[in-house]
């Protein structure tokens, strides 16, 4: 499920200071729809269900239902929807590092780059961590990253510099994961109750359900973007801080929701 869903704008405040803030915000709810679905068929419904990071929520998924039903998945399979999850983070920080990031240095994106990535990181492909590694190293010979964080803002700086480490960090984490290191887990909270953990392109991606006679009866998904916009979130105080559209940019691409954004330019006023 993709589309257009957070809403920004501009508002003056009464000493006239401009500050960004979100005026619409509705991220995808698959909860409802996996209610009541047979268990063995709602990992494959959740990747269905998902336009982006499409891996993980079905690895958080397999492994949330595993835990809840007392099964293990067999470990072949495990390690090939792991691996999926790991190149799924790489993908989406790659394109972003040579499409938008370099759109915001003013620089016209890289579109063979971002083929190049496709290619190397293509769904049902074989993990090729020699292939992403030269990748990665062909990026920074040309000195995009480099530029990036040279130009990001100093509170931002540090989102893009862990986007790219972890980038960086995906070709050794999948020659391990061929090597046979061990596979993640989820946890089981009581009878037909799973719990599961797993690391995707934006956070920490969390997924709990509760299996009734064969049957999902509950089913709930933490995900990093709709938490970071909630009440509270710090998504909300880096808007806050946002005087101008150059800014608001900036911090839209450090969050990278998993949902289209679009700022209305108008200041409203206070």
């Amino acid at each position: 499920m993709t589309g257009l869903r957070l809403r920004l704008g501009l508002k003056a405040g009464a000493q006239g200071q401009v500050c960004a803030h979100v005026t619409e915000a509705v991220f995808p709810a698959v909860e409802g729809l996996l209610r009541g679905l047979p268990a063995g068929r709602a990992a494959q419904a959740v990747r269905r269900l998902h336009g982006l990071c499409r891996a993980a929520q079905g690895l958080c998924a397999d492994l949330a239902l595993a835990a809840a039903m007392a099964t293990d998945m067999p470990a072949s399979d495990l390690r090939a929807v792991t691996g999926a999850a790991l190149v799924e983070i790489a993908r989406e920080t790659g394109l972003r590092l040579c499409l938008d990031w370099a759109a915001l240095l003013g620089e016209a994106p890289q579109v063979e780059a971002a083929r190049a990535l496709m290619q190397v990181t293509r769904e049902g492909k074989v993990p090729d961590p020699d292939g992403l590694m030269g990748w990665i190293a062909a990026r920074g010979a040309e000195g995009l990253p480099a530029r990036v964080l040279a130009a990001a803002p100093a509170e931002l700086a540090p989102a893009f510099a862990a986007r790219l480490e972890t980038l960086a960090g995906i070709p050794a984490r999948l020659a391990e994961l061929a090597a046979g290191c061990p596979l993640p887990q989820g946890r089981r909270l009581g009878p037909g109750h799973g719990e599961a953990s797993v690391e995707c392109a934006r956070g920490r991606l969390v997924h709990q359900v509760r299996v009734e006679h064969g049957q999902i009866v509950e089913y709930r998904i933490d995900a990093p973007s709709a938490r970071r916009f909630a009440p509270g979130g710090d998504a909300l105080a880096l808007l806050a801080a946002c005087g101008d559209a150059r800014a608001v940019d900036w911090t839209m691409q450090a969050i990278d929701p998993c949902v289209g954004w679009v700022l209305d330019p108008a200041v409203e006023a206070n």
